[in-house]
């Protein structure tokens, strides 16, 4: 983990990291965080922007945003601690979505099994990750229950969706990694009962555990760069657009104002509204405006 692949106005170019402290940590919690953590020290002030990774394991761990360095007291040096997520935190990026029909719903309630609620995140993860080569897919592992459960969703992610869905079922969640099946590297979305103790959850700190890692001050969980906006759900006529509902599911979706011109959301970069984000810049969130209506 000596390079760090940075997005730059150049392209991707290659950091050589030479200072790597002896802090850095592995962090891997069972339906929790999954990241490593590097601090290191440069002499000037480097552009690690959202979506800028290292390797580890044949996997591309990520930054969720941009980064900056602190001063170090007494040198000209600057230290930056850089927290890289495992892929499967992507999905704390992409709105959960009815992908059925012209419009993709984010209000929504679904009744249905627990394979066919797994399938649906995995629709949304790959449409999500469809505007990039990522060097991996998104698959399901099938529970095979014949029960159905009703759940709703009100425009949270797909990460807080597959804990949503796993309360409604009583049962567990978690991702698996598997290395290069079939020729292609397969996040796996589990959901049951996980049996094997400890052996899931492993934090590491050089060789010995010594501390949880602190959470940073100042982080925004709302921080997106696309987002998709309604307003409110009052005085909607009843052909305001077509609602797709039957199927092998039970869907109803909530109609809601959306914006003009068949526009689906707003991408939005350093204060300014782009028309195309960079690779890796994609963060979706959800803006509801229940005051403004026909």
């Amino acid at each position: 983990m000596d390079k760090i692949y940075r997005y730059t106005p150049d392209g991707l170019v290659i950091h050589k990291v030479t200072s790597i402290s002896k802090q850095a940590k592995i962090v891997c919690q069972l339906g929790g965080e999954y990241y490593i953590e590097i601090p290191f020290y440069v002499g000037e002030n480097k552009p690690f922007t959202a979506g800028c990774y290292i390797v580890y394991n044949g996997w591309n761990f990520f930054l969720k945003k941009d980064a900056f360095p602190e001063p170090v007291s007494g040198s000209d040096s600057l230290k930056y601690t850089l927290k890289f997520y495992a892929p499967q935190h992507y999905m704390e990026q992409c709105l959960m979505k009815w992908l059925v029909g012209g419009n993709k719903e984010l209000t929504f309630k679904l009744t249905t099994t627990l394979d066919e609620f797994a399938k649906l995140l995995v629709e949304n993860m790959s449409d999500f990750h469809s505007f990039v080569e990522t060097g991996f897919r998104w698959v399901y592992n099938p529970s095979l229950r014949n029960d159905t459960r009703e759940v709703s969703f009100d425009g949270i992610s797909c990460w807080d969706a597959m804990k949503r869905i796993a309360e409604a079922f009583e049962v567990e969640y978690w991702i698996s990694d598997i290395n290069i099946h079939n020729g292609v590297n397969e996040l796996q979305i589990n959901f049951g009962k996980l049996y094997g103790g400890n052996d899931w959850e492993e934090i590491r700190e050089g060789e010995v555990v010594t501390r949880f890692p602190a959470s940073k001050r100042g982080e925004d969980n709302n921080y997106g760069t696309r987002f998709y906006i309604y307003g409110s759900a009052k005085n909607i006529p009843d052909d305001y657009y077509e609602n797709v509902t039957g199927g092998v599911t039970n869907h109803i979706s909530e109609k809601r104002l959306h914006l003009p011109d068949g526009k689906a959301y707003i991408n939005i970069l350093n204060g300014e509204e782009v028309e195309v984000l960079p690779e890796g810049r994609i963060i979706e969130r959800s803006i509801i405006l229940e005051d403004i209506f026909p």
